[in-house]
């Protein structure tokens, strides 16, 4: 148990998003489940101590066979803090739904920018079902899709070629990529020129498409990713998944609770966890 318990820390170390993702979820459950202000004044109380305390404690103490250092401290001041500012958060969002249903600015702003692509469309010479259906494959714009077209997709199997997701982002990546490969890599400068440019447009296109959450999620990864590679360090698949969620997650805590978001993390899970598996079992 022991063993397995200390490879489970282990493997959490190594990935640095993990730990910040799990205090935060700790905060939205505990503000969904408790919605009481006490609780973040606790742990922010708790904070305070660990921070006076960590002024009176040696570098070192042997009590009892358990070790502590400052890391501790400061890690349990770190875990602390976050867990109070996640509660603080999600108060906040709570107030602002119960305040105003209509969306955030970034989204209204994305709603404008489809809605100008979409115009545009009107000047191609096509039927206005496929305009429809072009303009929901490439900027995820779904208020003239009609009901026949729809089934239709669903009867062929094909209504996932109808949404927005990490694919077509992943798509654009590729190709902004094989863009830029002209850049020599051997100059800094343009090494970083490089990186920027695909995230700038990666950034571009997810705004286009209506900030969808699957959308989103591969940007933020691809970007997590983008960066890693920017400044040589190595990615790891489950850590640069981790700080997807994450961002996400800061920015609207009831995200968790969106069965997207739920769907489109558990399946870049499961492929990221059975891929390597799979693919072993199947080597010639």
């Amino acid at each position: 148990m022991s063993y397995g318990r200390g490879l489970v820390i282990n493997e959490i170390r190594k990935r640095p998003f993990v730990r910040p993702l799990i205090f935060w979820l700790t905060g939205i459950l505990l503000q969904v489940c408790f919605p009481l202000q006490v609780l973040s004044i606790i742990f922010f109380a708790f904070a305070v101590i660990f921070v006076i305390v960590s002024f009176f404690v040696p570098k070192q103490i042997c009590l009892d066979s358990y070790r502590y250092d400052m890391r501790w401290v400061w890690g349990g001041v770190f875990a602390l803090l976050l867990v109070f500012l996640s509660i603080q958060r999600t108060s906040l969002a709570e107030r602002q739904l119960g305040h105003k249903a209509e969306p955030g600015f970034l989204l209204a702003k994305a709603a404008e920018m489809q809605e100008t692509i979409v115009d545009r469309l009107d000047l191609l010479d096509l039927s206005d079902e496929k305009k429809a259906v072009l303009a929901t494959i490439t900027v995820n714009y779904r208020r003239n899709m009609t009901r026949d077209v729809s089934r239709q997709f669903s009867v062929a199997g094909l209504s996932h070629l109808l949404a927005v997701s990490g694919f077509h982002v992943g798509i654009i990546s590729a190709f902004i990529g094989m863009l830029l490969s002209f850049m020599p890599k051997r100059i800094v400068f343009f090494h970083y020129l490089k990186y920027l440019f695909m995230i700038l447009f990666i950034w571009m296109f997810t705004y286009m498409t209506g900030l969808s959450t699957a959308a989103v999620r591969a940007a933020v990864m691809i970007s997590i990713y983008l960066t890693g590679k920017m400044l040589k360090r190595r990615p790891d698949k489950y850590n640069t998944l981790a700080g997807a969620a994450f961002c996400m997650l800061v920015y609207n805590p009831f995200y968790l609770f969106d069965i997207g978001f739920q769907l489109s993390y558990m399946a870049v899970l499961f492929i990221l966890y059975l891929q390597p598996r799979l693919g072993s079992l199947l080597e010639i």
